[in-house]
């Protein structure tokens, strides 16, 4: 479905350079480089720049790291992806339903098959139609008749590859209502909305050169992630997992070859693994580690995804 556009945009970067603070023992003799990344049982879950993980109690840290601490932990009791998780983890059987097109045809599937893979119990179903708009599927009885019927825990919305990319105010005139409507169905519902932030296309959004003139990839990645980050913040602050960060990882390694079918926008084979690994990572919050051997450089893929699912607030909560 071609989505034609007016006005140029400019971009912010999709991937902030990661911050890991330094912290000071208790004692004050030791001092140590990590970010507090998610809050289990009252204690805190820290990365290291290594990529190694620990868990602490704030007791353990100086008095002014208690403090920022403690508030940290506070705020992200409340966090989307701290809520998303903790469904997860309840669920005896966790039920995921995918609203969206034809970037979603595969990937549902190949996360369920994944999840069960990794021991999981897990249901997924889908709702997907080539070249919808999530203002389609808003008007569409049969999707909002999925929703509220199928007692998921999630529902995953993801909108037209072009449209989250499109400028302001055009984006949020043609996304942002029929999103939260969505999103509020999917709360009343008894589930939890999350939003699918895709990847560019290889060449960026050539249907629209004239608005996006020598557009890019990276440039249409950039878009993209500012639009769908608005949008999910503007349908109540939901989780947007971050496919499409993972992609731009891949590209930036330069292991980014086999992503893309031969239309330089779908995602071949490796490309729905990838989405499917993204899926379990941020919905499970752990790495994937079964091996995928018709998958090349799979544990380059599993890395990128457990990386990009971290999505905590910053560090200190005020910087």
């Amino acid at each position: 479905m071609r989505m034609l556009i007016a006005v140029c945009i400019l971009c912010s970067p999709v991937l902030a350079k990661e911050v890991f603070p330094t912290f000071v023992s208790a004692d004050g003799k030791q001092t140590m480089r990590a970010r507090p990344v998610a809050v289990d049982a009252g204690k805190i879950k820290f990365e290291r720049e290594d990529g190694s993980a620990f868990v602490a109690g704030p007791d353990k840290f100086s008095e002014k790291d208690q403090k920022q601490l403690r508030a940290w932990a506070d705020a992200m009791k409340n966090h989307a992806h701290a809520a998303l998780i903790a469904r997860v983890q309840a669920a005896e059987t966790l039920r995921v339903l995918f609203v969206g097109n034809s970037y979603s045809f595969q990937i549902p599937k190949a996360f369920e098959n994944l999840a069960k893979a990794e021991g999981k119990k897990i249901h997924v179903e889908q709702v997907t139609k080539g070249g919808w708009t999530l203002a389609k599927h808003a008007s569409a009885q049969a999707t909002l008749d999925k929703i509220a019927r199928g007692k998921w825990d999630v529902v995953v919305l993801q909108e037209q590859s072009q449209l989250p990319a499109f400028q302001e105010p055009q984006r949020s005139q043609q996304m942002d209502a029929p999103a939260r409507q969505l999103a509020d169905a999917v709360r009343t519902a008894d589930a939890i909305p999350v939003f699918f932030l895709t990847w560019g296309r290889k060449d960026g959004d050539r249907q629209n050169a004239a608005v996006f003139p020598d557009d890019t990839y990276e440039a249409m990645q950039k878009r993209l992630a500012s639009g769908y980050r608005k949008t999910a913040a503007h349908a109540g602050g939901a989780y947007v997992v971050p496919v499409g960060e993972a992609w731009s990882m891949l590209h930036q390694m330069k292991k980014d070859d086999g992503l893309y079918a031969a239309d330089g926008s779908h995602p071949a084979k490796r490309g729905n693994y990838l989405g499917a690994c993204v899926f379990y990572s941020s919905l499970y919050d752990a790495k994937v580690t079964q091996s995928a051997r018709d998958i090349p450089d799979a544990e380059t893929i599993r890395r990128a995804a457990a990386s990009a699912r971290l999505a905590p607030l910053p560090y200190p909560l005020h910087r």
